[in-house]
C-alpha cells in the first residue's frame, strides 16, 4: 500500500506542472489575436447666419385693395456647398400684424418656396425671397398703422 503523503505530494507536483505547462499557453492564446487602429473624425460646419435685406412693407392699403402681396429676400452665409432649410417659424406662416393704439389686428401669411432654398455655393453663400400676402380685410378695419415681427430659421439639413 502507498503512503498517503507520498499520493499527496505526486498529486501535488502533477498539478503544479499541469499549472506551469497551461499558463504559458494561456499567455499565448491572448498574445496570438489581432488588433487594428481607427482614426475617428468630425467636422465642424462654420456657423451660419442669415439677413434680411429689408422689412416687409405693404404701404397703404385700403379695403378695397383686396390681398396685396409683397416680399423680401434673405441672405444666407454658413459652410461652403452644404445643404440647409429655411422655415417660418409661425403655424401655417401665419403673422398677426397688431394695431398701434386698438385692439386690431390684420393676417399676413408667408411662404418660402423650397426650390429657391440652398445648397450654398462655393463660397458659403445663398439667397432666398419670403412672399407675403395681406389678407383682405374689411370696411371696418380700424385706419392706423399695423406692425408684427415675423421670425425666419435656418438650419444645415441632415
Amino acid at each position: 500500500m502507498m503512503d498517503i503523503n507520498k499520493v499527496f505530494t505526486l498529486s501535488s507536483i502533477l498539478l503544479l506542472i499541469i499549472i506551469f505547462l497551461a499558463i504559458p499557453s494561456l499567455a499565448l492564446a491572448e498574445e496570438e489575436g489581432t488588433s487594428e487602429d481607427f482614426r475617428i473624425l468630425v467636422q465642424v460646419l462654420a456657423p451660419q447666419s442669415i439677413e434680411i435685406e429689408e422689412d416687409i412693407d405693404f404701404g397703404a392699403v385700403s379695403h378695397n385693395s383686396g390681398e396685396v402681396e409683397a416680399e423680401t429676400t434673405a441672405e444666407v452665409t454658413g459652410e461652403p456647398e452644404t445643404d440647409y432649410s429655411a422655415s417660418i417659424e409661425h403655424e401655417d406662416g401665419i403673422v398677426f400684424l397688431n394695431h398701434f393704439e386698438k385692439e386690431d389686428s390684420l393676417e399676413v401669411k408667408l411662404v418660402i418656396d423650397d426650390s429657391e432654398v440652398g445648397p450654398l455655393d462655393e463660397e458659403g453663400k445663398d439667397s432666398f425671397t419670403i412672399y407675403a400676402t395681406l389678407k383682405e380685410f374689411d370696411l371696418n378695419q380700424t385706419a392706423g398703422e399695423y406692425s408684427g415681427i415675423a421670425t425666419v430659421t435656418i438650419a444645415y439639413s441632415d
